[in-house]
This record gives C-alpha cells, structure tokens and sequence, in this order.
C-alpha cells in the first residue's frame, strides 16, 4: 500500500514507514538493562534503600518481579523490545508477553512506545499506545492513558522526570516539558512547558515552568 504524498513529495510505503519507525525504536530503546534504573526508581518512590552492589541490585530486581506485579509488567515490556527490536524479531512470544501483562496488572504498552529508563508504575491500569516516549524518571500513576486522537498514529512526548497523575489522559501529538505534573484525571491535547503544573478538562496550565520552583 502506498501512501498519499502532498505535492513535491515522493510517496512512502506502509513497508518503507514501518521499517524507518522500526529503526528509531531500535536507536531509542534503552534495552533490558534499563530494569536496573526501573528498579531503582520504584526503589526511591517506596521508600526502599538501592543497594550499593551488583549482587544486592540482583536481588532487588528479583524481589520486585514477584513482590509488585507493576514492576513485573514494565519487566516485560523491557523483554518485549528488546524481541522486537532484534534482527530477527521473535514471533509470537513478544504478544504472548504483551497478553500476560495486561492480564498481570492491566499494563497496556504498545509496540512503537519508547520508555526510557528508570520509570516508576506505583501501580497497574495504565494505557500507551501508538508512537510515545516517555523521558527517564517520569511518574505514571493509575488509570492513566497516554494514547492518540482519531486517525493518529503519533502519541504524546513526555521529557524527563513528568509526574502523570491518577486518570489523567494526555492525546495527540503533544509535547509535555521537563518536571511537568499533570493534574489528576486532566486532559491534555496542548503542549505543556517545562516545569508547568496542567489540570483541567481540558487541560490548562496553572503554574507556569517559568515561574515553578
């Protein structure tokens, strides 16, 4: 299937753009390692010690898999990419693993979704879907849906350290800045700047990244 180009522009095949988004997914993905920064930063937002050693770090890791199954889900998703993301992508196991997450805690977590590392879920029912990316140390509380608008294929950019807070949705091609909150069960369909505070449905920004402390 070839796709509809504007004037002065050549065309792309669906086959062409899946390869070039898979491409980038490779680039960005931080890969299975990132579960250490994960579990470190659920360490930080329930108050646990990280441990100084390799072998504690070990055991930390192993102890949230069975204890929190949150943790255990943003585990799969780390799996999940780095299947996708391999030379020879494996079949079938990667939505086999995709199933048992959003069985596990209600984690839904697409396959064009960029999670840098160091994320901390405080708990399940959570909904990203088409081309995201969430920045390391960002906070994404229950119920919440990072998603996109009718006929979109491209989903929220979240930068470094975005609180997200209970029920909130953020749609569409937006730009969330650095230390953002959003609000509990706001609607986002705007950019939000650096270090603004947005609540509201729609959203509206409260406490501007210039002025924030």
């Amino acid at each position: 299937m070839v796709e509809e180009a504007t004037p002065g522009q050549p065309t792309i095949t669906r086959a062409q753009f899946k390869k070039a988004v898979q491409e980038r997914l490779r680039a960005e993905r931080p890969g299975l390692a990132a579960i250490f920064r994960d579990a470190a930063a659920f360490c930080r937002g329930r108050g646990e010690p990280w441990p100084t050693t390799r072998w504690g770090r070990w055991l930390t890791v192993i102890r949230l898999v069975w204890q929190a199954d949150d943790f255990l889900a943003l585990a799969l998703y780390r799996l999940r990419t780095v299947m996708l993301d391999a030379p020879f992508p494996v079949p079938i196991l990667p939505k086999l693993l995709h199933i048992l997450s959003a069985q596990l805690s209600d984690i839904r977590i697409g396959d064009w979704t960029v999670l840098e590392a160091g994320i901390y879920i405080p708990h399940g029912h959570i909904v990203i879907d088409g081309l995201v990316k969430v920045g390391h140390g960002s906070v994404l509380c229950p119920w919440i849906t990072l998603g996109l608008v009718h006929r979109g294929i491209v989903g929220p950019t979240l930068a470094e350290r975005v609180f997200v807070g209970t029920g909130a949705k953020i749609l569409g091609d937006v730009k969330i800045g650095a230390f953002a909150k959003i609000g509990a069960n706001a609607v986002v369909v705007a950019d939000v700047p650096a270090g603004a505070t947005a609540i509201g449905v729609p959203a509206r920004v409260i406490e501007n990244g210039s002025t924030a402390k």
